[in-house]
């Protein structure tokens, strides 16, 4: 990464940051101290996933998805890591390749204007040989685009379901 790529990630991540706290303050400054409570533990639970993330060390898909929101004007995400202190290093890759393909594939199937919400799970599968990775898509992306779907899907791993679309995958940890 080049020295004004990161000086760029860090002015959005504090511009970000910013924003969050002065909905804070703007709550606490009209005495809604429920909102201050639920914003202050959004905040809190976005840093300590974030703490999980880069726990995986896997930096280019850290990098990523610390910049989605930046990056897909019409998406915004979400996400949760359910891995503790395990190195990952070498999924960054296939991580990273598989997110960013799904992506792409979204952007072509989506309607431009529309603002997507989307939650990412990160889990190691029941029997902890792998890693699984779910994407949800809340609301439909465009119905005339379930045929592309199925066609495009060959893994099986992309799916309809009445709220959105879901992209799951399963990474070897080996």
């Amino acid at each position: 990464m080049k020295d004004l790529e990161v000086i760029q990630l860090l002015q959005h991540y504090r511009h970000d940051l910013l924003n969050q706290l002065q909905l804070v303050q703007g709550y606490l400054s009209m005495g809604k101290t429920n909102k201050v409570e639920e914003k202050l533990e959004e905040l809190f639970s976005l840093l300590n996933e974030e703490r999980k993330l880069t726990i995986l060390q896997t930096p280019k898909f850290a990098l990523w998805l610390i910049q989605f929101n930046h990056i897909y004007k019409n998406f915004r995400i979400t996400y949760t890591i359910d891995i503790e202190n395990q190195n990952l290093e070498h999924l960054d890759e296939i991580l990273l390749t598989e997110c960013k393909e799904f992506m792409e594939y979204m952007k072509k199937i989506s309607d431009g204007d529309q603002l997507y919400e989307m939650e990412l799970t990160i889990k190691e599968t029941e029997d902890k040989q792998s890693i699984e990775t779910c994407f949800f898509i809340d609301g439909l992306v465009n119905k005339s685009h379930t045929l592309d779907i199925n066609e495009e899907n060959n893994k099986g791993s992309i799916y309809e379901t009445e709220d959105g679309i879901v992209r799951r995958f399963i990474t070897p940890k080996i």
